[in-house]
C-alpha cells in the first residue's frame, strides 16, 4: 500500500501575527474598505443632496429680514438683496445658477471620474482619501469664491469616484476565500448606496436647520477619519498584515492560484471587439444615466414637483435606497443557488426585472399627475428599487465573461458610469428648467426608453461562458479518446475513487475494485481518508490514502458524535438539511484541497489509466479526471441514479411519477402527493448543491475559469454504473449509457457455523431485525423500546434475531429474558437470509439490505429511517414484496404488531419475493458478466460522443420548448380575441340598426326618445324646472335632436323652432342665421361633436372649441 506525500503550503516563519483575532480580520478589511468607499462617494455626492439648500433662500438666516422689509416697505419702493454678496458670511450666502451652471456643477465629478479611472492599487486610496477629505472642506469656500474655480475643484474631487469599482474588486481578490467571494462582492458593490443613505438624510437635516457648509465639514471630518483608518489598518496582502494568523492566511489563500509577478495583460484588441461585452456596457450605460436619478435629481423632484420640504425631501430620498441595496444583496445570493435555470438564463431574467421592469414603471409615473400625497413619493420609488436586481445580471456577466481580465473590464464600467452619470447631468437640468411635471413627464420617457434598449441589447447579446480571450492554455479535449488509437495491453489499468466516508458506498466500490482485479485488471483504489476508522472495502486492488486534514476530521465529527434517535428525528427539517449540506461541503472542499495539494494527482496522471471509475457523492472524484486525463471515466453509482446525477448525465428527473431520494409516499394521482415529491426532490438539491458549488469554485480558483464543472464532465462519461435493479425498482427514463450492474457488494451466502444454527432450531420459523450501522438503537425512546418488548410476546411461536447496539443496557437486560429472542451486535446476515428458516426480514430498506432480500427470496416488513431507504422502502412495497410502515408507527405496538402480522401470515408477499428471486436469477446477463464486458470496452475504445444527449446545450426555455409553447398560446390568444371582437362587432352593429328603427318610429321630439351615444360622456338636455332663474316661462322644448351614428355617435344636431328662439349653453346664447320677417317662422340648428377621448362634447365658435354640459331651447325677449 502506498502513501502519497502530503505537500504543505504553511510556512510558520513568513507569518507572525500580533493576535489572531479569532481569525475574524479579513472582516474588518471588509467592514472598513465597505464604509470608506462609502464615505469617498459621499464626499462627492454632499453637493448634490446640498443643492436645495444652498439655492434656497427660505433657508437663509437673513430670509426672515427680508421678509420684514418687505412687509415694512411701500409699493413704490423695490427690496432687492444680492444673496451671494461677500458682505455675506458664507452661510447666509444663496445662489442662482442658471442651467448650464447647474449642469456643470453636476458634470464636473463626472468628468473627473471618467479622467481618473484605471485599476490601481487599493492602498494608493489612502492618499486619494486625504484629497477627497481636503476638496469638500474647501468646497464651500470655493463656490462663494468662483463659479469657475468651483467646476474645477469638483473635477479634482471626480478623482476620488473614479477607482472605487477596481479597487473593490482588488480587495476582493486578495483578502476574500474561495467561500467567501459573493460576500465579499456584494458588501463592497453596497458603497453605493450606502454613501447616499449616510449623506442625503445627514445633508437635508444640518442645511437645513443648522447651515449648509456644516455638511461638506462634517464629511470632510468622516474622510479624514477613514483614510487615517486605512491608514492604519489596511494591507495590501494578508501576510503583511500583523492580525491575520497562520489559520486565518491559509483559510484565505486554500484554493487560490498563485499570483504571477506582472500578471497578464488584457488582449485589449479582442475585448473591444467582444460583442457580449459590448451588451454588457450598453446595460451599464442605461443602468447609470437612470441610477442618477436617485443620487443627483430625487432631492430636487421631491421639492421642486412634490412640493416637499428639504428635510422631508431628505428623509425620504434614502429609502429606495435602503430597498436597493438589500434586493443587491438578496439578488447576488439567490442567483448562486437557483440550478433549475441556465446562467445566461438567470442574467437574461435579473437583467430583465431590473431594466425593463423599471422602465414599464417609469412610464406609469410619467401618465399618473401628483396629487402631493404619499403615493406619488411610492410610485416614484417603486422604479428605483427595481435597479437592484441587476445584481444578478450585468455586473455577474461581465465577470463571468472576462474572468482574469475582469478589472480592467470593470474599469470601463466604472469609465462609462461616469460619462453615463455625467450626460445625465445635462440632459436632466435641459429637459426640467422651470421644473414642472410636465417636464419630468418628458425625463421619464427618456428612462424608459434607454432602460428598454439596453435591456433588449443586453438579453439577446449576453452569453454565461469565459469568451476564448480568457483562456490561457488550451483545455484538454474530452473527446478526443475516439482518435486516439485503441489499448494494445492486455490488462486495462484502471483507477477506482473510493472516498471513505460511507460504510455501504465503501464496501461497494472495494467490492467493484476486487472483481476486476480478480478477472485480470490492474487496479488502483485512490482513498481521501475521511474517516480513517472505516475499512478499506478493498482487499485485492491498491490502496492509496490520502490523509484528511484537522478541518475534515473536526466536521465529521458534528455528523457522527452523539447518539440520534433516527425513529423521532425529521430529517426534512429544512434546518437540518441546510446544516448537514454545509458541513459535508466543508468536508468534501477541504478533504479535496488536501488531495489537490498532496501530489497524488500527478503521480495518477503519469499512470495513464484507461478507465477512471468514481461515484460523484463526493464531487471531488469527477473533478479530478480533467487532470487525471484516463482514457474513459465510468460514473459509479453506489444506489439509483439521484436528482444531481439525473441532470448530469442528461435524464430528465419525470417527478409525476419518478419518486425522489426522501420520498417515501407517491401515488401519481394525488395533486398533494406530487408536490410533496417536489418538495423532497428540492430539499436533495439544497442538501448536496453546497458541495458541489464549492468543489466547483475550488478547481476553477486553481485551475483557471475554463476548467471543466461536474456537470460537464459528467455529460461525457462512457458508462453510468448502477446498483438498481430494473426487475423491482421504478420504470423511469433512462439513456443507453446507463447500466444496472446490482448486487454486486451481495456476496454469495456461506453456510451457517454451529452457533447460528443452534439459534435457528430454537423455533420452526425466525425472522431477522436490522436497522444498518448508522442507526444507532440505544438512542431510541421508550415507547419505541417498548413496542419491540410487546412484539416479541405477540409471536411466541417465531425466533427474533434483533441486532442491538448494546447487550448490556437496561432493555438489552429486560429482553434476554424472553427466550424467542437473539439480541447480537452483529449478525451474518447474506447468511442468515438464505436459510429456508427465516420467513421475515424488519429492515430499514439500505441499498445492501434491499438486494439480499430480494436474491434470498424473503418478504419484508420495511421501516425506512433516512436518506435513500425512503425511496427504497416505496419501491418494495410498489413490488409487492412487502409491508410498509412509518418509522412514528413503530412507537404504536397495534400498528407495529399488525404490520408484522401482514407480512407474516399473508402468502402474497412470500410468493411475490420468490417470483423476483426467480427471475432474477435467471437474467440472461450477470450484473458481473455487465461489469466486466462495459470496463473492457470502456478501456479500449473510450468515450462515444454520440451518447452525451443534446441537451446538455440548451437552455431551460428550449429544453422545455417554452417558446414553442408561448408561441401556440400567444397565437391561440391572440384569436380568441379577434374572435370575440368580431363577435361584439357584428353585436353592436345589429343591436344599433335595431335601436336606430326604433327611433326613427318614434313620435315624440324629445332627446330621451333617441339612442344615448355610448362612446361619449353625458350632455343633458334641461327640463323647464331646470332652466334658471326666470328664464324658465321661456322655456321651449326642442323640435328635434339627431344623433350621428356614422361616426361611432360622435355628433349631435339640435333644432329649435319658434318666435326669435335661441340655444343657450348657459354663457353662450347661440342664433343660427338672420331672423325671417316672420319670427314665428324661426330655426335655431347647433350641431355638437363628442371629443375623440370620449370626455365631453363640444360645440365650435370660430376657432375655439366649447364645452357642452347641458342645454336648452328659449324663446328670445
Amino acid at each position: 500500500m502506498s502513501r502519497p506525500t502530503v505537500i504543505s503550503n504553511e510556512d510558520e516563519g513568513e507569518i507572525r501575527a500580533i493576535c489572531g483575532c479569532a481569525g475574524l480580520s479579513r472582516y474588518g478589511i471588509l467592514a472598513l474598505s465597505f464604509v470608506f468607499l462609502a464615505v469617498l462617494q459621499s464626499s462627492v455626492i454632499a453637493y448634490n443632496a446640498t443643492f436645495v439648500s444652498m439655492m434656497n433662500k427660505a433657508t437663509s438666516p437673513l430670509y426672515e429680514d427680508y421678509l420684514e422689509m418687505r412687509r415694512n416697505g411701500t409699493e413704490e419702493e423695490e427690496i432687492y438683496i444680492d444673496w451671494e454678496s461677500p458682505t455675506f458670511s458664507i452661510s447666509d450666502r444663496r445662489f442662482s445658477f442658471d442651467t448650464m451652471q447647474k449642469s456643470l456643477s453636476f458634470a464636473g465629478t463626472y468628468i473627473g471620474g471618467v479622467a481618473g479611472t484605471q485599476p490601481i492599487g487599493a492602498v494608493t486610496m489612502f492618499i486619494i482619501g486625504l484629497l477627497a477629505s481636503l476638496l469638500v472642506f474647501i468646497t464651500p469656500i470655493v463656490v462663494a469664491w468662483s463659479f469657475p474655480a468651483f467646476v474645477v475643484l469638483r473635477f479634482v474631487s471626480g478623482l476620488a469616484l473614479s477607482n472605487l469599482f477596481p479597487v473593490a474588486g482588488i480587495i476582493v481578490s486578495d483578502w476574500a476565500s474561495v467561500q467567501e467571494k459573493g460576500l465579499f462582492i456584494a458588501v463592497l458593490s453596497g458603497h453605493v448606496e450606502l454613501s447616499p443613505l449616510i449623506t442625503m438624510p445627514l445633508s437635508a437635516v444640518v442645511a437645513e436647520c443648522v447651515s449648509w457648509p456644516l455638511v461638506f465639514y462634517i464629511h470632510g471630518a468622516m474622510g479624514l477619519v477613514c483614510s487615517a483608518l486605512w491608514l492604519i489598518y489596511y494591507r495590501d496582502r494578508p501576510e503583511r498584515h500583523p492580525f491575520v494568523g497562520n489559520d486565518e492566511f491559509r483559510r484565505i489563500t486554500s484554493g487560490k492560484a498563485a499570483k504571477k509577478g506582472n500578471g497578464e495583460e488584457p488582449p485589449f484588441r479582442r475585448i473591444f471587439r467582444s460583442v457580449v461585452i459590448w451588451a454588457v456596457w450598453a446595460a451599464v450605460i442605461g443602468n447609470f444615466i437612470v441610477a442618477q436619478f436617485s443620487i443627483t435629481f430625487a432631492p430636487m423632484y421631491f421639492s421642486y414637483v412634490l412640493d416637499y420640504s428639504p428635510t422631508l425631501a431628505g428623509a425620504i430620498t434614502p429609502i429606495p435606497l435602503v430597498i436597493v441595496l438589500l434586493i443587491k444583496l438578496f439578488t447576488g445570493l439567490v442567483s448562486d443557488r437557483i440550478t433549475f435555470i441556465s446562467e445566461v438564463m438567470k442574467f437574461r431574467l435579473f437583467n430583465t426585472v431590473a431594466l425593463l421592469g423599471s422602465g414599464l414603471f417609469f412610464i406609469l409615473v410619467g401618465m399618473i399627475h401628483p396629487t402631493g400625497g404619499i403615493m406619488d413619493a411610492i410610485l416614484i420609488m417603486i422604479p428605483i428599487a427595481l435597479l437592484g436586481f441587476h445584481a444578478g445580471g450585468f455586473p455577474k456577466a461581465a465577470v463571468v465573461v472576462s474572468q482574469q481580465h475582469s478589472p480592467f473590464v470593470m474599469s470601463i464600467v466604472q469609465m462609462l458610469a461616469m460619462v453615463s452619470l455625467l450626460v445625465g447631468s445635462f440632459i436632466v437640468p435641459a429637459f426640467t428648467p422651470q421644473n414642472t411635471f410636465d417636464q419630468w413627464r418628458s425625463v421619464f420617457m427618456l428612462y424608459a426608453a434607454l432602460l428598454v434598449l439596453s435591456n433588449t441589447i443586453f438579453v439577446i447579446f449576453v452569453k454565461a461562458e469565459p469568451a476564448k480571450w480568457t483562456r490561457t492554455v488550451e483545455p484538454v479535449d474530452l473527446e478526443s479518446a475516439l482518435t486516439s488509437p485503441p489499448s494494445s495491453s492486455e490488462s486495462s489499468r484502471l483507477l477506482v475513487y473510493n472516498p471513505k466516508f460511507a460504510h455501504s458506498h465503501v464496501n461497494y466500490l472495494g467490492r467493484v475494485a476486487d472483481l476486476l482485479v480478480e478477472n485480470g485488471f490492474t487496479v488502483t483504489s485512490l482513498m481521501p481518508n475521511i474517516i480513517p476508522q472505516l475499512r478499506n472495502g478493498t482487499m485485492k486492488s491498491n490502496v492509496v490514502l490520502i490523509p484528511a486534514p484537522e478541518i475534515v476530521i473536526e466536521a465529521y465529527k458534528k455528523i457522527t458524535e452523539g447518539k440520534v434517535d433516527y425513529f423521532t428525528s425529521n430529517f426534512m427539517n429544512p434546518l437540518l438539511i441546510y446544516g448537514m449540506g454545509s458541513v459535508f461541503a466543508t468536508v468534501f472542499t477541504a478533504q479535496c484541497a488536501a488531495t489537490l495539494e498532496s501530489g497524488v494527482v500527478e503521480k495518477m496522471k503519469e499512470e495513464q489509466f484507461d478507465v477512471y471509475i468514481v461515484e460523484t457523492y463526493d464531487p471531488c472524484g469527477m473533478m479530478l479526471a480533467h487532470l487525471i486525463q484516463p482514457r474513459s471515466v465510468i460514473l459509479q453509482s453506489t444506489t439509483f441514479v439521484w436528482q444531481q446525477q439525473l441532470d448530469e448525465i442528461g435524464i430528465p428527473r419525470a417527478l409525476s411519477y419518478n419518486p425522489s431520494v426522501y420520498t417515501s409516499q407517491l401515488d401519481v394521482k394525488s395533486f398533494w402527493s406530487r408536490l410533496m415529491n417536489v418538495v423532497s426532490d428540492t430539499v436533495i438539491q439544497e442538501s448536496n448543491g453546497p458541495a458541489r458549488r464549492e468543489v466547483d469554485k475550488l478547481f476553477k480558483a486553481r485551475f483557471g475559469p475554463d476548467y471543466p464543472s461536474i456537470r460537464e464532465q459528467t455529460s461525457r462519461v462512457t458508462w453510468v454504473f448502477t446498483n438498481s435493479e430494473p426487475l423491482y425498482d421504478f420504470a423511469v427514463p433512462t439513456l443507453a449509457k446507463v447500466v444496472a450492474v446490482p448486487g454486486l457488494g451481495a456476496r454469495e451466502p456461506n453456510p451457517l457455523d454451529e452457533n447460528w444454527s443452534r439459534v435457528l432450531e430454537k423455533r420452526k420459523k425466525a425472522v431477522i431485525i436490522s436497522f444498518g450501522t448508522i442507526a444507532n438503537l440505544t438512542a431510541m425512546q421508550p415507547p419505541f423500546k417498548q413496542s419491540f418488548g410487546e412484539l416479541f410476546n405477540a409471536f411466541p411461536d417465531i425466533m427474533f434475531i434483533f441486532k442491538y447496539d448494546s447487550l448490556e443496557d437496561e432493555f438489552a437486560n429486560e429482553l434476554r429474558k424472553l427466550d424467542n429472542v437473539e439480541l447480537t451486535k452483529w449478525m451474518p446476515q447474506n447468511d442468515l437470509l438464505a436459510d429456508p428458516r427465516v420467513v421475515l426480514f424488519i429492515t430499514h430498506c439500505g441499498m445492501g439490505s434491499v438486494q439480499e432480500l430480494t436474491l434470498r427470496g424473503k418478504p419484508g416488513v420495511f421501516i425506512p429511517l433516512f436518506g435513500d431507504q425512503m425511496r427504497n422502502a416505496l419501491m418494495l412495497e410498489h413490488t409487492g414484496n412487502g409491508v410498509k410502515i412509518s418509522k412514528t408507527d413503530v412507537g404504536v405496538p397495534e400498528k407495529f404488531i399488525a404490520a408484522v402480522k401482514e407480512a407474516l401470515e399473508n402468502e402474497r408477499y412470500a410468493r411475490r419475493a420468490e417470483e423476483i428471486k426467480a427471475m432474477l436469477n435467471g437474467k440472461p446477463y450477470s450484473s458481473k458478466e455487465l461489469l466486466l464486458k462495459h470496463v473492457q470496452f470502456a478501456g479500449t475504445y473510450g468515450t462515444a460522443a454520440v451518447m452525451r444527449p443534446r441537451s446538455h446545450d440548451m437552455n431551460w426555455i428550449e429544453y422545455h420548448n417554452a417558446d414553442v409553447w408561448l408561441f401556440v398560446a400567444s397565437s391561440l390568444f391572440l384569436s380568441a380575441i379577434l374572435l370575440i371582437f368580431l363577435l361584439i362587432s357584428i353585436i353592436r352593429c345589429l343591436f344599433t340598426r335595431c335601436c336606430s328603427c326604433c327611433s326613427s318610429n318614434s313620435s315624440s321630439p324629445h332627446y330621451s326618445a333617441y339612442p344615448t351615444c355610448k362612446r361619449c360622456a353625458p350632455l343633458k338636455v334641461l327640463t323647464k324646472e331646470e332652466v334658471p332663474g326666470g328664464v324658465g316661462n321661456l322655456y321651449k322644448e326642442f323640435t328635434s335632436v339627431t344623433p350621428d351614428e356614422t361616426g361611432m355617435c360622435s355628433k349631435k344636431t339640435f333644432v329649435c323652432n319658434g318666435n326669435g328662439v335661441q340655444i343657450s349653453l348657459g354663457e353662450l346664447d347661440i342664433v343660427d342665421g338672420e331672423p325671417p320677417d316672420n319670427m314665428l317662422d324661426m330655426m335655431v340648428t347647433m350641431e355638437v361633436t363628442c371629443k375623440m377621448d370620449g370626455t365631453g362634447w363640444v360645440y365650435k365658435f370660430g376657432a375655439e372649441d366649447i364645452p357642452v354640459t347641458q342645454t336648452f331651447c328659449i324663446i328670445g325677449p
